[in-house]
């Protein structure tokens, strides 16, 4: 599995269905999957793994 470096383009916040958050935000960049061909999302590994949008981020490096 590769890892990528994107850099956030507009903040954004994702709540689970115990009301934890992760929040995301403009300009920071943040460690993510490749993109979930079948819905278009990255997974955001932060305090938790979460799937967000791929359109929120900009500026994809390889990581790992």
């Amino acid at each position: 599995m590769s890892t990528f470096k994107r850099i956030c383009v507009t903040d954004y916040v994702v709540f689970d269905d115990s009301g934890n958050k992760q929040p995301v935000e403009r300009g920071k960049e943040y460690t993510t999957s490749d993109v979930h061909l079948e819905d278009g999302t990255v997974t955001v590994f932060s305090m938790f793994w979460v799937r967000m949008p791929k359109s929120l981020f900009a500026g994809e490096r390889r990581f790992t």
